[in-house]
């Protein structure tokens, strides 16, 4: 019980010193979401709009959270997050006001793939760079909009 208490405070102070915040009152191991189906676990990151290189900077520091091995997702992972809703097309158990989720693929130098949920797939991507129409776009990745997040993944071990 002890060495518990003592690794929930090291996470929370670690999470304090990167500026991770919880909206709610969840202890730190019941934010991360086990998606049965694709063997994945989930974690969401900062509630506000974040460029590619802070998302990247927030999933970096998660090296002990949880016994590690977080990483941000591919976009055949985002893919995975798809449901059909009113506003944004994403799992409701991943709580975020976000629409917009990066990628860990890049492609050249400054841009990265990130995931759009605010489309149904197959539909044309409006806004946030080049699309393939499926929700996959690409965006500088030091951009940020009201909607873009980044989530950490992890294969379950």
């Amino acid at each position: 019980m002890r060495k518990f208490m003592i690794f929930t405070l090291v996470v929370v102070i670690g999470f304090c010193l990167t500026g991770h915040v919880f909206a709610d009152d969840k202890t730190l191991e019941s934010a991360v979401y086990y998606d049965k189906k694709t063997n994945l676990e989930w974690l969401v990151g900062p509630d506000k709009p974040t460029n590619w290189y802070d998302a990247k900077k927030w999933v970096d520091s998660l090296t002990t959270f949880s016994g590690g091995g977080w990483r941000m997702p591919t976009i055949k992972e985002l893919r995975t997050l798809y449901q059909k809703r009113e506003k944004c097309n994403i799992v409701p158990f991943l709580k975020t006001s976000g629409c917009w989720i990066w990628s860990g693929e890049t492609k050249g130098s400054s841009l990265a793939w990130g995931y759009d949920y605010r489309y149904e797939p197959g539909s044309s991507i409006l806004s946030g760079g080049s699309g393939g129409g499926t929700g996959k776009a690409t965006l500088k990745r030091d951009n940020s909009t009201d909607s873009t997040r980044g989530f950490a993944v992890r294969s379950r071990k």
